[in-house]
């Protein structure tokens, strides 16, 4: 669980409206928790960070038997999971940028998706702190620019889905402090 503002979070109400396809209110908990955990690294918070992760993880736990059954807003919604997890990671291990995202972009092969994703997280977190956001929307239309050309594809690239979110949020906390 985990409370922002006056709004509490919990992974069961993250699952509950996933299966729902309650995409609207999916969105506000994706965004809200990736602002909250954003907000957190800012500050040097990485128990909160962790806090966040816990929700998100839990309700992708919930989430995965549905989506092995193949309820189709779990299926969705366990993999951008999954992307948002992997950048909470990123935050409590943090390490500095090192690969071209643009060639791990071009190749798209699950391994080479999965060092995109970890990139791209290291890139936005060095970006957000720099308060760069030149950078940040420049790594937002790379994520959208391998959705819109990857869909036959999909399914394996909704990660990048959840990676989008922290990079949105990042975006919207920078033009909100200018």
């Amino acid at each position: 669980m985990v409370t922002v503002g006056e709004y509490v979070i919990t992974a069961e109400e993250i699952a509950e409206q996933a299966r729902g396809l309650k995409l609207l209110r999916i969105y506000w908990l994706q965004y809200t928790l990736a602002g909250e955990a954003l907000r957190a690294y800012r500050r040097g918070d990485l128990s909160r960070v962790a806090e966040v992760k816990d929700v998100v993880d839990e309700a992708r736990s919930m989430l995965e038997p549905y989506a092995e059954s193949g309820d189709l807003g779990a299926s969705v919604y366990v993999v951008q999971l999954a992307g948002m997890s992997q950048f909470l990671a990123q935050m409590l291990e943090s390490r500095e940028p090192s690969r071209d995202v643009g060639k791990l972009a071009a190749s798209l092969s699950d391994e080479d998706l999965v060092k995109l994703e970890e990139e791209l997280a290291a890139r936005a977190l060095k970006a957000y702190l720099a308060e760069d956001l030149k950078e940040l929307r420049g790594l937002r239309e790379l994520i959208l620019s391998i959705l819109r050309r990857s869909r036959p594809e999909r399914k394996r690239v909704e990660r990048l889905c959840g990676v989008e979110s922290f990079i949105s949020a990042a975006i919207v906390e920078l033009e909100a402090e200018h």
